[in-house]
């Protein structure tokens, strides 16, 4: 457990980061717990995550709209958005130039 704002920040950049790079992996939308499973984190962590990741207002502070969650029955669906999508195929682009 962290004991100060700036290392909870600094986990929960680090968590979002694997998350939308897990995403980033399947064109297809994946659930939430099997995301947790393969990401060894605990549901609630995840969705701690998916506030920030997602593009709900909590506490007038909107999120980055990166990650899309849509209900399916008893299971939570997880998408990049396109806007989440571009990001990482920017990311991905200047990681290739950095290598040249």
């Amino acid at each position: 457990m962290t004991s100060n704002p700036d290392e909870a920040e600094l986990a929960m950049l680090k968590l979002a980061d694997m998350v939308v790079t897990e995403l980033h992996h399947h064109s297809r939308p994946q659930s939430a717990l099997s995301i947790a499973k393969r990401l060894k984190i605990r549901m609630s962590t995840l969705m701690r995550c998916l506030a920030y990741l997602g593009d709900a207002e909590i506490d007038g502070q909107r999120g980055l709209g990166w990650v899309l969650l849509h209900q399916d029955d008893d299971r939570l669906l997880l998408s990049l958005s396109d806007r989440g999508r571009s990001v990482c195929d920017d990311n991905a682009a200047q990681a290739d130039e950095s290598v040249r």
